[in-house]
């Protein structure tokens, strides 16, 4: 394809394949361990999405607005990326060694979906930068190919971790399953965050405030306010 960067495009993808991997493992057995294993309702496991969520309302917008501006994403990608590859780390220790610690498991599982769904932020902002606009929807698909691609990875990966017939070292089980994940995708993100090449477009002199980012998205959902 001309006027497409490919080394990119095998960047970005095999980014969304890494996350896959981590994303279904966690999204799925994490539920589980929690409420099944643990005995958690599952009301109190919905409120953490909720809680993610409200984080997410809150600054989302503010750190959309400042990756537009400085047309800069890899950069805030990268940090988003480790925040949620220490966030997910931080649960796989927790479940498999101080599984009675199932609270902090909790605030450990907000942190990393919060951090999982911001990275969404620069990370869909990239597409343009990877191809003209009449070719977006072809890179876009090969985009959602590496994710179903690494969700079936992540499940594969799992089962006989989960199953018993493979283990590890700790709490056996669903717990087995978060750290190989995270290991891999971290492994896997890593091309993307060292090799991805960014066009050269960054504005140091911009100032945002955060209160009119703030205010900007609650009028987003009353067009008709205009105070």
């Amino acid at each position: 394809m001309s006027n497409v960067d490919r080394k990119n495009v095998i960047l970005w993808t095999l980014y969304d394949f890494a996350n896959s991997i981590v994303e279904v493992v966690l999204y799925l057995y994490f539920a589980q361990w929690l409420v099944i294993d643990k005995g958690v309702s599952d009301l109190w496991f919905n409120m953490i999405f909720v809680g993610s969520t409200i984080l997410l309302i809150l600054t989302a917008p503010f750190f959309g607005t400042l990756s537009d501006s400085t047309g800069v994403q890899k950069r805030y990608l990268n940090r988003t990326t480790w925040l949620f590859f220490l966030s997910a780390l931080l649960i796989s220790l927790v479940t498999m060694f101080w599984s009675g610690q199932y609270i902090l498991a909790a605030l450990l599982f907000l942190l990393a979906n919060y951090f999982y769904q911001l990275s969404f932020t620069f990370y869909n902002a990239m597409l343009g930068h990877l191809a003209p606009p009449e070719k977006q929807g072809i890179i876009s698909g090969i985009g959602q190919a590496g994710n179903w691609v690494g969700q079936i990875a992540g499940l594969l990966l799992s089962i006989p971790l989960v199953a018993g017939t493979i283990y590890l070292f700790g709490e056996a089980g669903r717990a087995q399953t978060f750290l190989p994940a995270t290991i891999i995708f971290i492994l896997l993100a890593l091309p993307m965050m060292l090799y991805y090449k960014e066009r050269s477009s960054e504005n140091k002199n911009i100032s945002l405030s955060y209160r009119k980012e703030l205010v900007n998205t609650w009028r987003s959902f009353h067009p008709y306010r205009t105070k």
